[in-house]
C-alpha cells in the first residue's frame, strides 16, 4: 500500500517506486508563487508575458483609459455606454457592425434595474476600475497550464479586477476576459437566462463596496499531477469505501453544509459565465454567477484551459445572489444579506472538468466498447482523485465533499458511472464522506436511498467496487442490441454493479 503524504492519502499502485512518491510533492512542488498579495513586481523575475498586466498597460494605455472612464460614468443608455467604451477598449464586442449598423442588443436599457444601473451601479463599477494603478507594483500572474501556482487577492483587489473585466479593459491573453457579451449581445441573441447572470453581477457591484474591507481573500491554487493510476491498480485496492449519503431531489449543491463542493467545470474555467449563448446557465455558470468572485479564476486562466492532469481549488468566494431554476429557467432572485450564513460560507470549490462525449449515446453508461469507456472512466477518476487529493492535502481538516451528476448534462456522461467514479476517487483521497446531490435523477436517488445498497456498500472496498463496475460494463455489452443498451436509464447498470458486489 503506497502512502501519499502526511495527510495519510493512500492508493494501491502497481509500481512500488511510484507508490512511495508523495502526492503532495507532485501536486504542490514548484509552486509558481506562494501568495501574490504581498509580492511586488521587481522581486519576482516572472516574464512579462506571464503577467496579466505588463508595464505598457499602465505606462502607455492607462492615462487614456482613466480619462475616458469619465465618459463611461456619465453614460445614461446602452448606446452611450457602448460609444464611451469604444474609445478606450479594444474589446471587439464594442466594435461589431453588421450591415453597416452597430451589432448589439440594448439589454441594459431593458433591465428592471436599468435606471439604477446608469445612475448608481455603473459609477461604482467605474470607481472600482479607477483603482487599477494599485496593480502597477503588484504581480498579477496568469495561471498557466502545467505550472502549479497559488495566488491570493484581497476582496478589494478582486473587485477592481472584476470591474475592469466588466468594462472590457483587461488585456486579452488569448481567452475571454470581458463580461461585455452579457450586456452587449449580438443583435437578436439576447437569451433571457444569460441576462439573469448579468443581474447577478450587478447585485455584486451594487453591494461589494459594503464588504470590500472585510477580512479574507480569494485564494486560488492550480494543481498538476499525472497520477498514472491504472485499472489493474484499482481492482486489488483494499481501501474501504467512504460513506456516501444522498440528498433530496432538486436540491442544489450550493445549499450543502459540506466544506468542499465540486464545480462541474469546463476545461476553460467558468465555462460560459461571460457568454450570452444557449446552455450557458448550467451548474458551473450558476455557481460563478451567484458567487461572482469565483470569476477571478476565469480571468487568470482564460488563456490556459485545464489539461487532463490539472485542477483548480478556489476558496473565499462569497454568495451575493439568490437564484431559482436551471438552464432556460434560471432567474436571479435578489441579494443574499451579509448577515446570512450563506453569504460568507467557507467553501472550497474543487474545479474539475469531466470527459466530454460526442452526441452518440448521450447518457449511456458505456457508449461504444468496453475498453474505450473504461479508459474514459479512468481519465475522470484520475481527474477527480487529483481534485479531492489536492483539497485534502491543502485542507486536511475538511473531510466531506458535496457533488452530484458531474459531467452528465451537455458533456454527455452517465450519472450512474460518475457516481462510482467519484465515490472511488473520494475514498482513495481519504475523504470520510461524499454528499451526493442527484438533482432530478430519480433512479440514482432511489438506488442510493435503498437499505440494500447502503448495507452492501458499507462493507465494500475500492477494489471490489471497481471490479463490479468493470463487470457491469461487460454485462452492458451483452444486452440484445446497441439501441437497447443506449436506452438504459441507469437502473440496469446500477443493479448490475450491486449484484456483482454482492456476489463477492
Amino acid at each position: 500500500m503506497g502512502t501519499w503524504g502526511a495527510a495519510g492519502l493512500e492508493v494501491w499502485t502497481r509500481d512500488a517506486e511510484a507508490a512511495r512518491r508523495p502526492l503532495e510533492r507532485s501536486i504542490t512542488s514548484g509552486d509558481f508563487l506562494s501568495s501574490i498579495s504581498s509580492t511586488t513586481r521587481p522581486a519576482t523575475g516572472i516574464p512579462m508575458t506571464d503577467l496579466l498586466f505588463d508595464d505598457a498597460f499602465f505606462d502607455e494605455r492607462w492615462p487614456e483609459v482613466a480619462s475616458g472612464l469619465a465618459h463611461v460614468e456619465s453614460s445614461r443608455s446602452a448606446s452611450q455606454l457602448r460609444g464611451a467604451l469604444q474609445r478606450i477598449s479594444a474589446d471587439p464586442n464594442f466594435h461589431c457592425v453588421r450591415a453597416g449598423r452597430p451589432d448589439f442588443e440594448a439589454v441594459l436599457d431593458e433591465l428592471p434595474e436599468a435606471e439604477e444601473f446608469f445612475s448608481s451601479i455603473l459609477p461604482r463599477i467605474v470607481g472600482l476600475a479607477q483603482e487599477a494603478p494599485k496593480f502597477k507594483d503588484k504581480v498579477v500572474p496568469i495561471l498557466l497550464q502545467g505550472r502549479p501556482s497559488t495566488v491570493a487577492f484581497t476582496y478589494s483587489e478582486t473587485a477592481t479586477l472584476l470591474a475592469l473585466a466588466f468594462l472590457g479593459l483587461l488585456p486579452n491573453q488569448g481567452g475571454t476576459t470581458s463580461m461585455s457579451p452579457l450586456y452587449f449581445p449580438k443583435d437578436g441573441c439576447a437569451f433571457p437566462p444569460n441576462t439573469e447572470k448579468l443581474r447577478c453581477f450587478l447585485q455584486y457591484f451594487r453591494h461589494v463596496s459594503e464588504t470590500i474591507d472585510a477580512k479574507g481573500e480569494i485564494w486560488i491554487k492550480r494543481c498538476c499531477d499525472d497520477l498514472g493510476l491504472m485499472p489493474e491498480d484499482l481492482t486489488t485496492c483494499p481501501a474501504p469505501l467512504c460513506h456516501c449519503f444522498v440528498q433530496n431531489l432538486r436540491t442544489p449543491i450550493y445549499d450543502s453544509s459540506a466544506s468542499m463542493h465540486v464545480d462541474f467545470a469546463n476545461a476553460s474555467v467558468g465555462g460560459g459565465i461571460f457568454l450570452n449563448a444557449p446552455g450557458a446557465t448550467a451548474q458551473e455558470e450558476i455557481t460563478f454567477a451567484t458567487h461572482p468572485e469565483l470569476s477571478l479564476a476565469t480571468l487568470l486562466s482564460a488563456s490556459s484551459p485545464l489539461s487532463d492532469d490539472e485542477v483548480l481549488l478556489v476558496r473565499g468566494a462569497r454568495r451575493f445572489s439568490r437564484h431559482a431554476g436551471f438552464l432556460d429557467t434560471f432567474r436571479c432572485l435578489g441579494a443574499v444579506r451579509q448577515d446570512e450564513e450563506a453569504f460568507s460560507k467557507d467553501v472550497i470549490q474543487i474545479v474539475i472538468d469531466a470527459r466530454m462525449y460526442d452526441g452518440a449515446g448521450v447518457g449511456a453508461p458505456y457508449r461504444h466498447d468496453h475498453l474505450f469507456q473504461v479508459e474514459d472512466a479512468m481519465r475522470d477518476l484520475r481527474k477527480a482523485l487529483c481534485g479531492f487529493g489536492a483539497a485534502r492535502l491543502s485542507f486536511p481538516d475538511r473531510k466531506v465533499c458535496a457533488t452530484g451528476n458531474w459531467g452528465c448534462g451537455a458533456f454527455g456522461g452517465s450519472p450512474a458511472v460518475k457516481l462510482f467514479v467519484q465515490w472511488v476517487a473520494a475514498s482513495l483521497a481519504g475523504l470520510q464522506g461524499l454528499e451526493y446531490f442527484p438533482w432530478d435523477d430519480t433512479v440514482l436517488f432511489e438506488f442510493l436511498s435503498s437499505g440494500e445498497a447502503l448495507e452492501c456498500f458499507s462493507k465494500t472496498t475500492v477494489g471490489q467496487l471497481w471490479a463490479a463496475v468493470v463487470a457491469a460494463a461487460r454485462m452492458q455489452l451483452g444486452l440484445p442490441n446497441e439501441a437497447h443498451r443506449y436506452k438504459d436509464d441507469g437502473s440496469h447498470f446500477l443493479r448490475s454493479v450491486l449484484g456483482a458486489v454482492q456476489a463477492k
